[in-house]
């Protein structure tokens, strides 16, 4: 049996045909920030929607003030010694220029809320994006 030739053209458009669209560059080069603060600290601390509230107020709404994102979530993690944990969560994301004060900010509320709230960690996942407001 023969093989059959595909012409050039033919080919080109399956080709391009599977490749993503090309998007325009619009909007301007922004980091997203998504910042996961754990609700538990051991068997015995909970941080409530009110201290939640007045951290917000006090500690992350200074440092951001053109705006936010928050909520509620639950996850879950994986402890040193295999077992998991599920948890209570608050999110917070933040779009923001790429600027060392903010950079600065998001550090000082993550250890604040370690600090506050006797946390060990709080991740912190950054994306670059493109934004128009």
């Amino acid at each position: 049996m023969q093989a059959r030739r595909i012409p050039l053209t033919a080919a080109v458009l399956l080709a391009t045909a599977c490749a993503p669209l090309h998007r325009s560059a619009a909007g301007s080069p922004v980091l997203v920030e998504r910042l996961y603060f754990g609700r538990s600290a051991g068997d015995s601390f909970f941080v409530s929607d009110s201290a939640w509230t007045l951290f917000l107020s006090e500690v992350i709404t200074p440092r951001f003030p053109s705006g936010l994102t928050s909520w509620r979530a639950e996850g879950q993690w994986r402890r040193p010694d295999g077992v998991l944990e599920r948890e209570s969560t608050f999110v917070l994301e933040a779009v923001h220029p790429a600027r060392p004060d903010l950079e600065r900010a998001l550090t000082e509320i993550v250890t604040e809320y370690k600090r506050r709230f006797h946390q060990q960690s709080v991740l912190r996942v950054q994306t670059s994006a493109r934004a128009d407001f």
